[in-house]
């Protein structure tokens, strides 16, 4: 987007991406989607919270979406943002988009990650922020070592403070709306801390430099310092998918807000149950609470699981169903009962690895399913010899993925 301004620097307008060669697509067949997958799809206007169970199709309802959109004339394609959680899923997400679409359709799109999009703002429009276009981002190790040096200057006081610390808890701060002032008023004690933040932003700000996390602030301080840079993007992409909704934190829930209002077509796809980042600043809250974030909101749970057996799905939600917070729901499985769950408790490590390794020959003997099927799953690396000697000892092939064979090292 190009902002538009009069001869006295005010913004007047701005210019989207050209559309004028982008052809419709046909409308989507529905035929093939489940009742409450196409119950999602066809909410078009006003909020709306998809609650995914895993294996429930949630990538195929979030494309399947935006095509009815484009095929109903609900918007052009430039007014659609779908935001993802990584690079990765904003990929596949764009491919299966240009599969009905076209590639020229998609790209007069925004698919993007939340960081993508704060870095997309401020590229447009930074310079509201006092930031040149050629701002620099900076990386984690940057980042530490800006925060060392500044520590260093510090000199009293701060020789036993670590830095790595003091960069985890700043990062933490920002993905939670705190700047060094209102820091200091919630961990009054931690004044060391936010010593440093406040030198840490200066020096950010005095350098043309940005952290990963002011990707999401300064486009938030940018729309509530303009209002009229925030409506030239509201006017811009009025139709909003989030993904993975459960994963957001403070500032990626009040960014969703602001682009979203007044109207709030907003589509938010996720699961209470598969939230397991708050240790990096997800707020679980910002699911479950999002009928009164957005009011009027309509909630769709999608229930068939198109991935496991019964089994599996009844034995995952015996465990998840004592968690506080959640949203009560059962999935279905599609590919019916299947076979029953095993748990074995070992007398000690090598009875365990012994056991699953026969228990691996056997049902490979029975042709219950082939060694390449099979796949075993560690906490860490470090748990891996025993159970290669268990495989070595059983004469059963296998290969090690994200790690180093015990075997392999020197």
């Amino acid at each position: 987007m190009k902002i538009v301004e009069d001869e006295n620097g005010r913004v007047i307008n701005y210019i989207a991406h050209p559309n004028q060669n982008l052809t419709m697509p046909n409308n989507e067949p529905l035929s093939t989607l489940s009742p409450t997958q196409r119950q999602a799809v066809e909410k078009c206007q006003g909020p709306l919270l998809v609650l995914a169970g895993a294996g429930s199709g949630k990538t195929r309802v979030l494309t399947a979406r935006i095509t009815y959109l484009l095929s109903q004339k609900h918007c052009l394609p430039e007014n659609i943002l779908a935001v993802t959680f990584t690079n990765k899923a904003a990929k596949e997400m764009k491919e299966r988009l240009a599969m009905s679409l076209g590639k020229a359709v998609v790209d007069a799109m925004c698919v993007s990650t939340f960081h993508s999009l704060g870095l997309r703002i401020l590229r447009e429009s930074g310079k509201w922020m006092g930031l040149s276009e050629q701002f620099t981002i900076i990386d984690s190790d940057d980042q530490l070592s800006l925060i060392k040096r500044i520590i260093r200057n510090f000199t009293r006081g701060y020789k036993n403070e670590k830095p790595e610390d003091m960069a985890a808890k700043i990062s933490l701060a920002k993905n939670r709306r705190f700047n060094p002032e209102t820091f200091l008023l919630k961990y009054p004690e931690d004044r060391k801390t936010a010593r440093v933040f406040d030198a840490y932003q200066k020096a950010l700000k005095k350098t043309q430099c940005v952290d990963f996390d002011d990707l999401l602030l300064h486009p938030l301080e940018l729309f509530t310092k303009h209002p009229e840079i925030l409506e030239l993007y509201r006017n811009r992409w009025k139709f909003l998918s989030i993904d993975e909704f459960q994963d957001t934190n403070a500032a990626q829930i009040e960014l969703a807000q602001l682009l979203a209002a007044p109207d709030n077509n907003i589509m938010a796809v996720g699961d209470d149950d598969q939230s397991i980042y708050s240790w990096r600043g997800a707020e679980i809250q910002n699911i479950l609470s999002f009928a009164s974030r957005f009011p009027n909101a309509e909630t769709v749970i999608l229930k068939e699981n198109y991935r496991s057996s019964s089994q599996i799905l009844s034995g995952a939600l015996a465990v998840v169903e004592h968690n506080g917070m959640r949203k009560a729901k059962e999935l279905v499985a599609v590919q019916g009962a299947g076979r029953k769950l095993q748990h074995y408790a070992g007398d000690d490590e090598e009875d365990e690895c012994e056991w699953l390794a026969q228990t691996l020959r056997q049902d490979h003997k029975e042709n219950r399913f082939r060694y390449g099927q099979a796949a075993l799953l560690f906490r860490t690396n470090t748990e891996t010899r025993r159970f290669e000697e268990a495989l070595r000892r059983n004469g059963i092939p296998y290969v090690v993925t994200g790690a180093m064979s015990f075997f392999e090292r020197k």
